[in-house]
């Protein structure tokens, strides 16, 4: 029996990164990439600016070994915190809910600049419902997990 050939993880697939960054390099976005942890897993680094607040962030985009539809990274931002909006076991952005049609959510072929645009424009959702304006966008149907030290009560 011939040895079963294993599908090239997405951080072992050279091309495939490329490919996955080709957009953002061509619209000029600054970013790091680089192996961290163990297991390995490619760590994006990039510095965002939230929209109409002008407020600077760090996006930390972890990449799973896997760059298979369904598969999502772990979006983490600095600065205040909505707990709202953050996956409870991991801190990471909540940028989709398991019911949204699949036009809705990031899937990596979208690309690096696709992503960072979804984490850009969940940046500016946090920053106003921190200022206590309503979050902009649809929710998912839950509840405010707890007291959320940044955002203040909508009037």
């Amino acid at each position: 029996m011939a040895p079963r050939r294993r599908r090239a993880t997405f951080n072992d697939d050279l091309p495939r990164r490329i490919r996955f960054e080709r957009e953002a390099r061509q619209r000029g976005l600054s970013f790091t990439g680089r192996f961290e942890g163990k297991p390995r897993r490619l760590v994006y680094h990039v510095p965002i600016l939230v929209p109409v607040y002008d407020e600077p962030r760090t996006l930390t985009i972890t990449m799973p070994s896997s760059a298979e539809p369904g598969i999502v990274p772990k979006v983490l931002i600095d600065g205040p915190i909505c707990l709202r909006h953050r996956f409870p076991d991991t801190g990471g952005l909540c940028m989709w809910w398991h019911n949204d049609s699949s036009e809705q959510i990031w899937v990596p072929a979208d690309g690096l600049l696709a992503l960072v645009g979804h984490a850009t424009t969940h940046a500016y959702c946090e920053a106003r419902c921190q200022r206590g304006r309503p979050w902009p966008r649809p929710e998912a149907p839950t509840t405010h997990r707890g007291s959320c030290p940044t955002c203040r009560p909508q009037p």
